[in-house]
């Protein structure tokens, strides 16, 4: 996992770490993140944002992990109500391959969510929404998703408390 624990924002937290095994091996991560935001208005805002992940295993470890690719794009409208309450709409893409070309998996979503802030040293953000999942040759599924986060900040540290439920490759 990252050590960088400098978060501003609940949903830069990536949730692409593969779990725990017995064996120690080395792993590479090559990761890129390239994101645009466009103000429309003072109260509008559309944002574009790439994730694209290339994961591989020594092969101490290679019968138990799979050297895989995930590339994910996000698209959201954000439209801030009043100085305290903001909603969103996301719709999200994404593409998981394994280089034993195993089954590919594809995702599309859409999302809707509220932040309100609280204070000024706290906000309160919900969205919920579903995603559909298609496993390559196999089944499709559309299962809900949802983020609960509350974030307090100080003036030397941030809380962050987050739940998740999210669609794993």
């Amino acid at each position: 996992a990252d050590t960088n624990l400098e978060v501003t924002d609940p949903d830069e937290i990536l949730d692409d770490d593969s779990g725990r095994v017995a064996l120690r091996g080395r792993r590479e991560r090559i990761r890129v993140n390239p994101s645009f935001l466009w103000r429309a208005s003072e109260s509008s805002s559309v944002s574009l944002a790439a994730t694209w992940a290339d994961v591989q295993f020594d092969d101490d470890v290679g019968p138990f992990l799979t050297d895989y690719t995930d590339s994910r794009v996000y698209l959201s409208y954000r439209r801030a109500w009043s100085p305290r309450f903001t909603s969103s709409v996301t719709g999200t893409y994404r593409n998981y391959q394994t280089d034993q070309g195993l089954n590919e998996i594809k995702g599309s979503g859409l999302s809707v969510g509220i932040e309100s802030r609280v204070s000024e040293s706290s906000r309160f953000r919900l969205s919920i929404g579903y995603e559909n999942t298609e496993v390559e040759g196999l089944s499709e599924s559309l299962e809900p998703v949802a983020n609960l986060s509350y974030v307090r900040t100080q003036k030397t540290t941030t809380l962050l408390a987050q739940y998740r439920r999210s669609i794993s490759a």
